[in-house]
């Protein structure tokens, strides 16, 4: 489990980073988990691992925030299968709406709304507001 829900968001990252650095803005978005905030009944190195990726992103938040990058976590419930049965219930939601949840925090999503989206576990501090690409344009986030 660390080696795939943390290293590897690490050893992506480090790829990316210097060029995110060089062009001054980007946004890394990690998916964390509920388990980021709990310990877990037989999981407890599924729940290491995510409590590990929400300190990298703590933390990638606050030093590259100077370059004009944000760095968030995304932490959804379990996902629904025979195996997990009732967990996004247990959030008070259905998984419908946690995908959306989800979902409106990595782009534009035609359901999402306030108060459905989950607040990040945490961003970098405000910047200037860069100007809205033209759609379709390269940088626009393909959902």
């Amino acid at each position: 489990m660390l080696d795939i829900n943390l290293k590897g968001a690490w050893l992506v990252a480090r790829r990316i980073i210097p060029i995110m650095i060089q062009q001054r803005s980007g946004v890394i978005i990690n998916n964390a988990s509920i388990a980021s905030f709990r310990g877990m009944n037989r999981l407890s190195h599924y729940a290491a691992s995510k409590w590990g990726l929400t300190g990298l992103t703590k933390s990638w938040a606050i030093e590259l925030a100077p370059h004009n990058i944000r760095v968030v976590s995304i932490h959804p419930t379990g996902v629904n299968t025979p195996m997990n049965d009732g967990l996004a219930a247990l959030e008070g939601k259905t998984p419908q709406e946690i995908a959306e949840a989800s979902a409106a925090i990595c782009c534009r999503y035609p359901g999402s709304s306030p108060k459905t989206s989950p607040t990040p576990s945490s961003t970098s501090p405000p910047t200037k507001p860069a100007s809205s690409p033209a759609p379709n344009s390269s940088s626009t986030p393909a959902c």
